[in-house]
């Protein structure tokens, strides 16, 4: 018997899933210089589900912090708060999360492979930071919008993202410094809206796959060096907008730019 116990005094007891919650938090606060942000609402002593009770946020300027469904936390929402550093791969031990939004930061770093443990996680933002390093393999199944623009990601496109990321209807990589070519794959993406990649060093031509996306109504790809033409198969789908830089021979794009 312990000294606490032996003096009547017992332990509080935790769920471990709180538990788990608590310490991952706890980790995410101090590798990206919690002490820093600029908006503190990190307390110890409480539920995680209350930490951020008595912050109120203006809409898309300060942090929501964090957000939970049925006392079990499913949301983080640290953008524009002065995130430093890297982003902890012990993130992916919180199995319910639904939305991470870390953009406007100053993250460094890889981004983990773990993300794609994250089973249930829907919307995943880290654009305008620093972020570097090639890009996971894999994101979750049920990611729906995935936002990476603004980084200093690099290497090739994984082909893979054209047979993981059934759901995705959002996907911007903008503004990095990706090579290689257009993954053909992505002509699976048969819920993709949106695909945004101008501003990188892809090469190749515009995939042709592409036009078997009934769903894709924007796309994005000049500031590259992609040449050839933009099929007519693509010209007559879904598509409402199509950017490419002047070279690229497109019969139906909206804007043109002269590469620099």
């Amino acid at each position: 018997m312990t000294q606490l116990h032996r003096r009547g005094i017992d332990r509080p007891k935790r769920c471990w899933k709180t538990v788990l919650e608590r310490y991952v938090l706890m980790v995410l606060y101090f590798s990206t210089s919690g002490p820093r942000w600029n908006t503190q609402f990190w307390n110890s002593s409480d539920s995680v589900c209350t930490w951020n009770k008595d912050y109120t946020s203006v809409a898309d300027i300060a942090p929501r912090g964090l957000e939970c469904d049925d006392g079990i936390l499913t949301e983080l929402e640290l953008f524009k708060n002065n995130l430093v550093r890297t982003i902890p791969w012990e993130l992916s031990l919180l199995s319910n999360l639904t939305h991470i939004w870390f953009h406007e930061n100053s993250l460094s770093g890889s981004i983990p492979s773990q993300m794609s443990y994250l089973s249930r996680l829907e919307s995943f933002d880290a654009s305008f930071n620093s972020l570097s390093g090639t890009l996971p393999l894999t994101f979750s199944a049920s990611i729906t919008s995935l936002r990476l623009n603004r980084n200093l990601l690099s290497g090739m496109i994984p082909s893979s993202w054209g047979m993981s990321m059934p759901s995705v209807t959002n996907l911007d990589l903008r503004d990095n410094t990706l090579n290689g070519t257009t993954p053909t794959t992505f002509g699976e993406l048969t819920s993709l809206e949106t695909l945004m990649l101008s501003g990188n060093t892809l090469t190749g031509t515009v995939p042709t796959e592409l036009g078997r996306i009934p769903s894709l109504s924007s796309l994005a790809f000049y500031d590259n060096m992609i040449t050839g033409s933009v099929s007519e198969t693509l010209c007559t789908g879904s598509l409402q907008s199509i950017e490419a830089d002047c070279k690229v021979e497109c019969s139906c794009c909206n804007g043109c730019h002269n590469h620099q």
